[in-house]
């Protein structure tokens, strides 16, 4: 039940207060359903101190309702480059039905559409009814569905050398890697993306070496004792040989050296290669994320 007049704020970084009020957001919803979602927000949370510390303004991308002084919903957009932004979000089980989403909803594609943008990605876990009906009421059409692994602590990994070397990217490694995520994202090159800033908001851009020739890079992103791998490219020249294998564990255990506990990724389900890998290495399933393209 609405207790006073709804305000929806609209912010260009996250903080603090509003992550923790975020998360606690997510952990109300999930007493009522076991539903998942990618805020990104320690990321986001290391980049506003790093852009703020600059003096970069922003342009809204964080949009929070609020019941009097309660926060009862959220939706982020996330730009990593691409062409199209990802949008995720959700409302208090009990606000639910009041048309406080559809709100926040018009707020958000109002930015995008001042950015330019003609479609977006929403993001829903499909087990959710309610994500689901807005979907299908936006006539969203699905792009791709992205399974949410983990790897068990448990899991004993060893190296398997095959002369592969991790190389922390520099700067004047960007083009190099804006060639390899070509396989994978259209887009044009992006000079303001610096590997060693990106270090800074916590996330090392790993480059795979093997004989002194650049043959993949991964990216690991770090929270805490928890980290997340993304970015992981292979040459397809240097494929089929274990290579992304012996990469694979040797990110792994780097990222153990480091004290994580808990190795999260997202994988494609129209990729079942790079699928399969990582169920050999180890890593389970535990929900599915899917993308579906909303057009302005």
């Amino acid at each position: 039940m609405l207790k006073k007049k709804i305000n929806i704020l609209a912010q260009p970084y996250v903080d603090a207060s509003m992550v923790k009020s975020i998360h606690q957001l997510e952990l109300d919803a999930a007493k009522t359903e076991q539903l998942h979602f990618k805020f990104e927000l320690e990321y986001k949370l290391a980049d506003a101190f790093e852009k703020q510390k600059q003096g970069i303004s922003g342009r809204p991308s964080e949009f929070l309702a609020y019941d009097g002084d309660q926060l009862i919903g959220y939706t982020g957009i996330c730009f990593f480059g691409g062409n199209e932004s990802e949008v995720n979000g959700l409302v208090a089980p009990e606000y639910r039905r009041n048309g406080i989403f559809t709100k926040i909803i018009q707020e958000v594609e109002t930015e995008l559409l001042s950015r330019g943008h003609k479609t977006y990605l929403a993001l829903v876990d499909q087990s959710s009814s309610s994500g689901m009906a807005w979907i299908n009421a936006k006539q969203g059409v699905l792009d791709h569905v992205e399974y949410e692994m983990l790897l068990p602590e448990e899991t004993k990994l060893e190296s398997l050398s095959k002369g592969i070397v991790l190389r922390l990217a520099t700067n004047s490694d960007a083009q190099v890697i804006y060639q390899m995520n070509r396989a994978f994202e259209d887009g044009e090159f992006d000079p303001s993306f610096l590997p060693e800033e990106e270090a800074k908001r916590g996330m090392e851009i790993m480059l795979i070496e093997r004989e002194s020739q650049i043959i993949g890079k991964i990216h690991l992103q770090y929270f805490g004792d928890e980290a997340w791998i993304f970015g992981f490219v292979i040459d397809s020249a240097y494929r089929g040989k274990q290579l992304g294998k012996a990469a694979l564990h040797e990110s792994i255990l780097w990222m153990r050296s480091k004290g994580v506990q808990k190795i999260y990724l997202q994988v494609d389900s129209e990729n079942p290669i790079a699928y399969s890998l990582y169920r050999k290495v180890g890593f389970q399933n535990l929900y599915a994320m899917a993308y579906y393209r909303i057009t302005l």
